[in-house]
């Protein structure tokens, strides 16, 4: 009976694309398969097996890789890679690859069984810690190893116990607490108790008694730097990551008030310019060109005149929103009267 999954790939060519459904098809994977760009963010809510085909020409591959493994933490992650690039992972110490265009139905099938059962990074820490004694070499490597990936991405990293002591976190971390020493060590609460006042406190005290991911944004030391914290439990611990959207924050809430001033500028447009503009159109199908001395005329063109001032007024009230944020430009005031004055004779 053949066995269903949901596969993601990511950046695969057309080669691959045509042939990994096949080798799928023959390991007994009834597979439900989608092609992805690794820029697009909608394939981070995948929850099946997913493959990432690297290139040679991939810059930074410990970062990348730390990146991957961070994106997609909670899945079975398949590296398919060039030949060139096996030593770069295998200094890692992660096994869950291919060989692009050098694997078998049997190894591909061997590698997905792997990567199912193989621990992401939130776990990696607690195992090496827990299994100290009896694999002493192999856990100081893995914890190199994670330090390494950890501390070469953008996001701070925390870790800790279900008593509120730090167990790890990365250099980002220590930056952003502004600590000159190592954080690691101590309890969270005594070493950071500007925390307690905070929503992360009821975040992370959720989060250890019901061992549940929690996600939620907040302003950790000040109105304008904002977080987007996600705290996911691993049983005795609770991982903890930080990312900066002070960035993303600010320019939502400038497209906000951006689209604000266009709002209102629509509605005076819309409510306020018409006004005074029909009543000119209909003051001047009034006016009498063959009897220009008659008073009736002269009431009809200060009844312009007035139009024209409230148009006026209003045109101004536009410009000052379209131009808020620029200064020292004056404007001339067109004086309407002028046209009284210079016509005075008529009447």
């Amino acid at each position: 009976m053949k066995q269903d999954v949901k596969i993601l790939v990511i950046d695969a060519d057309k080669e691959l694309q045509a042939t990994l459904p096949k080798q799928l098809s023959s390991c007994g994977y009834n597979h439900q398969i989608s092609f992805s760009a690794s820029n697009d963010d909608s394939c981070n809510a995948h929850t099946g097996l997913v493959f990432v085909c690297m290139e040679r020409t991939t810059k930074d591959y410990v970062g990348s890789v730390g990146s991957y493994i961070h994106r997609f933490a909670t899945v079975p992650l398949i590296f398919i890679i060039p030949a060139a690039m096996e030593q770069n992972l295998l200094g890692l110490n992660i096994d869950a690859y291919l060989i692009k265009g050098n694997y078998t139905a049997s190894e591909l099938a061997k590698t997905i069984r792997h990567a199912e059962k193989e621990t992401r990074l939130t776990l990696a820490i607690e195992i090496a810690e827990q299994d100290a004694a009896k694999h002493l070499s192999a856990s100081q490597q893995l914890k190199k190893t994670l330090r390494s990936i950890s501390d070469n991405t953008n996001d701070a990293l925390l870790s800790v116990d279900k008593n509120g002591n730090i167990v790890s976190a990365n250099r980002q971390f220590q930056l952003m607490m502004e600590d000159t020493e190592p954080t690691t060590g101590g309890n969270l609460w005594e070493k950071y108790p500007q925390l307690l006042t905070m929503t992360f406190y009821s975040k992370l005290s959720a989060a250890i008694s019901h061992d549940e991911t929690i996600c939620f944004e907040e302003s950790l030391f000040s109105k304008e730097q904002s977080f987007a914290i996600k705290m996911v439990s691993t049983g005795s611990n609770i991982n903890i990551f930080f990312k900066d959207i002070t960035a993303e924050k600010n320019l939502a809430r400038k497209i906000n008030e951006q689209n604000k001033q266009l709002s209102d500028i629509a509605w005076i447009q819309s409510h306020k310019v018409r006004s005074p503009l029909v009543n000119i159109i209909g003051l001047l199908n009034l006016v009498d060109s063959a009897t220009l001395t008659d008073h009736e005329n002269k009431f009809i063109l200060e009844g312009i005149l007035k139009s024209a001032d409230e148009l006026d007024t209003i045109t101004r009230e536009i410009n000052a929103k379209t131009q808020r944020r620029e200064t020292g430009r004056a404007t001339n005031k067109v004086v309407y009267s002028s046209f009284l004055t210079k016509n005075s004779g008529l009447w």
